[in-house]
Order: structure tokens, then sequence, then C-alpha cells
């Protein structure tokens, strides 16, 4: 599903674990070459990598101090316009980049762009490792009009909304590949939904990709969506508890989904069905029983489960995972 990279230094900071970091680094973040250096006689760098798809998502800890750097060399030699968006779990950054120097530290978000020169000091905390949730990915994917993308800008956004953003993409980082492409596109989608629109503590404001296609700002409506995509494991969720954790009514909730042309209840389940799917079918979800699959999607049990899934797919679970592993690789 997902896959943990470390690299371990004892001793000196030797060229040859130098030469495989900025190897990874450019493999996984097409970051071009960036110099690393550190603070001290070891150096350990923890990265898992969640879905590729449609943008890829990292979690990345280090218990040692040390800093990134790209150079104009390294921008010209892979020059696209990327940009990180970074939250920081634990620790500090501390990100220089176009003459700005800004601290980022717990609970707080970051965009930067990657097509310019940037020094990144990664800082532990005292009792705890640094450590960052990030996405890479197109800068105007996020932000259409570019208007926020020449500095790296810290974004003005409520402490329960960046810890909603934590809990999403800890589902890209869980399951990974396993997830289709559609689901995935779905987690990213309530993801941008929580930044509509991008105000920064600097005091700019833009659009994000989401903000340009909807034409309007519904923050009810992906509220909604992003916390059946938190909880959609909890067999318990139903609109009345989801209505009570977004603070309004269960009517009011019922009308905010039938002005988007469906039902709460159609919401959830084609995200259960759609995920069950994704994993009948994930060689990682092999050895994972349907019962135990139904119950991590959130159905009741293997039977709730086989029902609705027969009703979607035309045939039960079981026969579903037996066909695809006839099926020839592509």
């Amino acid at each position: 599903m997902s896959r943990t990279k470390s690299i371990s230094i004892n001793g000196i900071f030797g060229r040859d674990k130098y030469i495989e970091y900025i190897q990874y680094s450019s493999r996984e973040h097409h970051f071009g070459r960036p110099e690393v250096s550190t603070a001290g006689q070891s150096f350990r760098v923890n990265y898992k990598k969640g879905v590729s798809y449609p943008y890829p998502v990292y979690i990345h800890s280090s218990r040692d101090k040390y800093t990134v750097r790209r150079t104009p060399a390294d921008i010209r030699l892979e020059p696209a316009e990327m940009c990180a968006l970074v939250i920081v779990i634990s620790g500090k950054m501390i990100v220089n980049q176009g003459g700005r120097s800004l601290l980022v530290t717990e609970d707080e978000l970051v965009l930067m762009p990657m097509n310019k020169p940037y020094a990144v000091e990664h800082v532990p905390a005292s009792r705890a490792p640094f450590k960052v949730i990030y996405t890479v990915l197109p800068a105007r994917t996020i932000n259409p009009d570019g208007s926020l993308l020449d500095l790296p800008r810290l974004i003005d956004i409520r402490v329960d909304h960046v810890r909603t953003l934590r809990a999403l993409f800890s589902v890209l980082l869980e399951h990974g590949d396993a997830l289709s492409y559609s689901s995935a596109r779905s987690i990213f989608d309530a993801i941008f939904g929580q930044l509509i629109p991008i105000r920064t503590k600097d005091g700019c404001q833009g659009m994000t990709r989401s903000s340009q296609d909807a034409g309007s700002i519904d923050d009810r409506w992906h509220g909604a969506l992003s916390y059946i995509y938190m909880m959609y494991s909890n067999r318990l969720l139903d609109a009345a508890s989801t209505a009570r954790a977004l603070d309004i009514s269960k009517r009011s909730l019922a009308y905010l989904f039938r002005q988007h042309g469906t039902t709460f209840s159609r919401v959830l389940w084609d995200f259960r069905l759609s995920l069950a799917r994704d994993w009948l079918l994930a060689p990682a979800m092999q050895n994972i029983t349907i019962q135990q699959l139904a119950f991590a999607a959130g159905f009741k049990s293997a039977a709730h489960f086989s029902t609705l899934f027969k009703a979607r797919m035309n045939c039960s679970p079981k026969n579903f995972r037996a066909a695809a592993k006839k099926e020839p690789p592509r």
C-alpha cells in the first residue's frame, strides 16, 4: 500500500549517504538535486509515501536538525512550476526563500513554490522528531491565478481545520495506492474544500482550484464531505451525528445534500463501496478477509457489505476478488 524509506548515518555525514539521500529526494519529489547539510554527527530521515495520484502525499520525520537547499542550478535542471503544501505535525521549519524567512510551527500550514531557490531548515522538538505531512502538486492546481506563489506563505486557517486536513491526508497515507484514482481524488477535493478561499497570514487572498470550478463557496458542504471521508470507518456514522459535528440541524444537512443533487446516505455508501472495491483489487490487501475489509470500510457486517456490494457490482465480494485474480496483468 505505502512504503517507508529510511536513511541512517552513523558517524560522519559521508558522501555515500549524501548521494543516497539526494538521489532519493530527487526521484521522489522532482526537486532537482538539493544540497543537504547536517548539524550533528548522525543523520536519519524517514519517509512514508501514501498515494501517488492525483498528487503524491508523504509523511517525513527526523530527529536530526538539517537543512535542504535548492539552488538556481537545480531549478534549471527541473524548472517545472510545482508547489508544496506542508503541515507541520511537530518540531518546526524555517523556510528562507525570495528574501523572506518564515517560521512554521506545529499545526501551521505553509504553501511554498518549488521553482525558486530556497533553504529549509528542519528542527526537531525537544521531545519529539521534526514531522510534516505534505503533498507536491502543480502550482496552478491549487492557485490558478498564481497570486500566492511568488513567495512562501503561511496559510491563515483555524487549528481545527488544520487537524481536519491532517486526518484527510492520513487516509491518503494509510491506504496509499490501494485507493482508486476516483477515491483519492474525492479526498483531495475535500482537502481543497477546506482551503476555499486561501487566505494567508500576510493578508493576501487567492482562489483554489475548487473555488474556481465551483464559482461559489459552501463551507458546510465541504465540511460535510470532509467529515464523511474522515469518519467513514465508524459504523455508527449517520446523518444525525454528522449534523451535530457540523453544528447544524439534520434537516439543514439533508437540504444541503439535496442542493447538490444527492443524499447523505448515497455519498457515504458510495464512498464506502468504492473504497471496499479498491481494497478487494489491491495486491497488498489480499490477506485481509472479506469480513475484516467490511468492518474497516464501515459496514455493519460481512453480510451487510455483501448485500450492498452485490447490488452495485452484480456479484459478491468473494467472486469479484476471485475474478480479479484470474485477470492477466496489464
